[in-house]
């Protein structure tokens, strides 16, 4: 079992620049003031990198966080469920992308916090094909000062 992501948001690594190359066919390096809001060539253009961006910190988060730990554990003979990512930091991430790479997705809700994790794990079932999916409540109340 796999629970949420609650590293903080990554968004670099040492191979980011060839990872993306790979990915996206173009160089990035050009345009990396973009992520810091300047406007490279046009902004349709800087959005285009941005998206681009995204998108390959989407598919090394999902390959290289939940892809990696399935792998392992197939080669054990075991499966994996997981939040893959779950909803209590915003992290750029693809939750549907996530979910394809365990075995049985999971969700998560608290009762504070109204998260779309509900809808995501349906959504998971129903588009991933998957038989199974599991969610976990955080279900608590406050008592006399006191979380339970």
């Amino acid at each position: 079992m796999m629970d949420s992501w609650e590293a903080g948001a990554q968004n670099w690594t040492d191979e980011m620049i060839n990872e993306f190359r790979a990915r996206r066919g173009y160089d990035p390096t050009p345009y990396l003031p973009a992520m810091a809001g300047r406007v490279v060539e046009s902004a349709e253009v800087s959005d285009r990198f941005l998206w681009d961006f995204r998108r390959t910190l989407d598919d090394l988060f999902a390959e290289n966080t939940y892809g990696t730990m399935a792998e392992l554990a197939r080669q054990r003979g075991l499966g994996i469920y997981g939040e893959a990512a779950g909803v209590s930091l915003e992290i750029p991430e693809d939750t549907l992308l996530n979910k394809s790479q365990v075995e049985i997705p999971m969700g998560e809700f608290w009762v504070h916090a109204l998260h779309p994790s509900l809808c995501t794990i349906r959504t998971s079932a129903g588009g991933l094909g998957v038989p199974r999916v599991r969610q976990e409540d955080g279900r608590h109340r406050v008592v006399h000062g006191r979380r339970l």
